[in-house]
């Protein structure tokens, strides 16, 4: 990991090649952004919740949709869509919108924290009190809601404002 100011790839591009030094740190209007390649196989888009592809082997430089290897470890939300083995970059801390999944009839409270669920690519917001402190328990990386809804349907994604902290 290199904590860099220099800016190569200004924030919100992407690129074929990696053209800003994978794994690169830069924190910017109190946001922090990690330079990253889409391990997938198709595109990961904005505002997506990714988490690390196999950290102890490629460190934090590979992000992907959330599997069960690797969903301990969110890396954060996608800032522009980046296609599949390109390089773009990921938030990691600070005020986001991001994709959440929202249950009909439940609320999603200021301070309420999110976690990443197998196969998902977005936040989800537990309703039931266990699964509210197995959100934060063990897990290296979060998202706090700040924005409080309730949903009046089932939605697989929809926007909310949340404060990120990732590795």
């Amino acid at each position: 990991m290199s904590n860099v100011n220099l800016i190569v790839v200004p924030i919100g591009d992407t690129r074929l090649n990696d053209d800003q030094i994978v794994g690169s740190v830069v924190e910017r209007g109190g946001k922090t952004y990690r330079w990253v390649k889409n391990a997938q196989t198709t595109t990961v888009a904005a505002d997506d919740a990714v988490a690390y592809h196999e950290p102890s082997t490629n460190g934090l430089t590979q992000v992907k949709t959330p599997v069960t290897a690797n969903i301990a470890l969110p890396a954060g939300v996608v800032v522009a869509a980046i296609a599949a083995g390109s390089f773009g970059w990921v938030q990691t801390k600070g005020i986001a919108n991001a994709h959440c999944k929202t249950v009909k009839g439940k609320a999603v409270v200021r301070g309420a924290f999110g976690q990443l669920n197998n196969g998902e690519d977005v936040w989800h917001f537990p309703s039931t009190t266990a699964d509210k402190a197995a959100a934060v328990s063990g897990r290296l990386g979060y998202a706090s809601a700040i924005k409080p809804h309730t949903a009046t349907t089932n939605v697989s994604s929809v926007d909310t404002l949340v404060y990120l902290n990732c590795v």
